[in-house]
């Protein structure tokens, strides 16, 4: 194996252990030391990838998030009558990971910390920004596309998106009669297709 592998490797393990803990402990709760005690490695091999806790947990949240919007990227390339279903489907998919791993929990609490750390405030920012950007993308070529009956601008309609998404998981956190997957159809409500899924 050779450096570069080993250093894929070492991040990968990290980033997995780290998300683990993050999800069991908490982020507050959770030390460097706890993280690379478990995944076996010194803090020099955390601190050669990450210069902080904030900014390794936005690391890992953009990880666990990625694959989402690569299906959301593929669903521009089906046939028309898919689309908004496939977009449906891949929702509710990430929400059952996120709920799995109390990823609106765990960025709720990176969120309420982020002011002591300008940099990883600016990190956290653009990360939702790539959110916000690919959603609205998408939305913006359901309305060309005449999927959906919503005008409305297609970055309000990815902020509100994020919004409810993370809004049902945070209150099923607290409340598990709130049923965190009812964030789809309210969504997919709020977009109005024409063909009802």
């Amino acid at each position: 194996m050779n450096q570069k592998q080993k250093s894929l490797s070492t991040i990968s393990k990290l980033i997995d252990t780290g998300y683990r803990l993050f999800a069991l402990k908490g982020f507050t709760q959770t030390s460097i030391n706890d993280i690379v005690q478990e995944a076996g490695y010194s803090k020099g091999a955390f601190y050669a990838h990450f210069s902080s806790k904030e900014e390794f947990l936005i690391q890992v949240i953009s990880e666990r998030v990625q694959g989402y919007f690569k299906k959301l990227e593929s669903i521009l390339y089906k046939e028309e009558r898919e689309m908004v279903e496939l977009f449906a489907i891949y929702s509710a998919e990430l929400a059952t990971q996120a709920y799995k791993e109390s990823l609106s929990a765990i960025l709720f609490e990176l969120v309420v910390t982020t002011n002591q750390y300008p940099h990883a405030k600016k990190m956290l920012i653009d990360l939702f920004e790539n959110w916000r950007a690919s959603l609205a993308y998408l939305l913006q070529q359901f309305q060309q596309k005449k999927l959906i009956r919503n005008k409305m601008d297609a970055r309000i309609l990815a902020n509100t998106a994020i919004s409810v998404f993370h809004g049902f998981l945070l209150q099923n956190y607290l409340d598990e009669r709130v049923a965190y997957l009812d964030f789809v159809p309210a969504f997919l409500q709020l977009i109005d297709p024409i063909d009802s899924i």
